[in-house]
């Protein structure tokens, strides 16, 4: 079951993000050190990454990517607790740049967040294309 956190109530305005890939991109980065220079979508970031990087199963910390058509969604896999608990965060899934910070005890429901799920990207270099 997904649950999605709430802001406290003293936050005044929700968080703004900016577009999905680039907020996930940094928040990456952030952990990693390691960036996305250059990709404009999650089908861009999907297709630069290199088939060691593409992941099928739950990792974190990693760049979940959904993606048909054109663009796509992507979002953030921050951690994954002992008990199973994944911690996920994105921004402007439902267009309006909000960031939204959501728990999933099963990884299923992370896949069905968004139709068409490719998967997990963990980036081990800079991509500068």
């Amino acid at each position: 079951m997904q649950q999605e956190k709430l802001p406290s109530a003293s936050a005044k305005k929700p968080r703004w993000g900016g577009q999905c890939l680039t907020y996930a991109a940094a928040l990456y980065t952030k952990a990693t050190g390691v960036g996305s220079s250059g990709n404009v979508d999650a089908k861009a970031y999907w297709n630069n990454s290199t088939p060691q990087e593409r992941k099928m199963h739950l990792c974190a910390p990693s760049v979940a990517i959904w993606f048909n058509g054109k663009h796509g969604h992507a979002g953030f896999i921050s951690k994954i607790d002992p008990d199973g608990t994944i911690h996920f965060t994105d921004s402007n899934f439902a267009g309006d740049e909000t960031v939204r910070e959501l728990t999933f005890s099963d990884p299923s429901q992370l896949g069905k967040r968004c139709p068409n799920f490719k998967g997990y990207v963990q980036r081990t270099t800079t991509r500068w294309r």
